[in-house]
């Protein structure tokens, strides 16, 4: 389970409102969404998605197992959203979803089986098409959250779906050297962090003519989508 610190709710809630990412991703998920729709947000997070879902459906369900990272959605009141604390792999709707969202979330063998309890009409899934780590000092592959093998078990059980590619803008700004140091500490798990310094981090970042933010590391995800309808039966 993802630990969400101060600073990193702090960090994503930056990134997401200086990117407008999740504006511009709930753009590409509405186009396969019936008008007038009940969306599940599974582990939302933040809730920055659902937050933007909500222009496009009936209701938004938002799901996140972490209260403290729930808790900064339900502080905006946003009309249309629910918010959730449970564990979204294991939530029973009264009524099922028109559909389910899993936004970086969930490993393949937990998706198909929200497939396989009906959950949603339809399954939206969205993972990374490329395997790079943004936030360390060496390139290193990111494995995590790759819609490689969960296509490939899609199609190992004849599973039918619409599988689309895109580019969105999800930098990270930042405050000040010592912000980014500390970022990059965060969550460059794999450097050593004697080496995660102002001098080496300061080559990788873009700065900008910004009092607020004037420091920023440019990152742009190839994101991956895959879309598919319900079925009663699964091979």
């Amino acid at each position: 389970m993802y630990i969400w610190t101060d600073d990193a709710i702090r960090w994503l809630s930056d990134a997401a409102v200086y990117s407008g990412y999740y504006g511009k991703l709930a753009v590409h998920i509405a186009k396969y969404l019936p008008e007038r729709t009940n969306i599940c947000d599974m582990g939302c997070g933040l809730g920055f998605l659902a937050e933007e879902l909500s222009k496009y459906a009936a209701g938004v369900t938002a799901i996140d197992i972490n209260e403290k990272a729930l808790s900064v959605l339900g502080k905006k009141h946003i009309a249309g959203v629910a918010a959730i604390c449970c564990d979204a792999l294991t939530h029973t709707p009264d009524v099922q979803y028109d559909a389910a969202v899993f936004c970086f979330f969930g490993e393949p063998g937990e998706i198909l089986s929200q497939m396989e309890r009906h959950i949603a009409k339809k399954l939206i899934i969205i993972k990374s098409e490329t395997p790079e780590h943004n936030f360390t000092l060496k390139e290193v592959p990111e494995r995590k959250h790759m819609l490689g093998p969960l296509i490939e078990e899609f199609d190992a059980r004849k599973i039918e779906y619409v599988h689309e590619s895109f580019v969105l803008e999800f930098g990270q700004p930042f405050s000040s050297i010592e912000d980014a140091t500390a970022f990059f500490r965060h969550y460059g798990g794999y450097d050593d962090p004697n080496q995660i310094t102002g001098k080496t981090i300061e080559p990788l970042l873009i700065q900008l003519d910004d009092p607020v933010f004037p420091f920023y590391r440019e990152v742009k995800k190839n994101i991956g989508m895959v879309v598919l309808n319900d079925k009663k039966t699964y091979e």
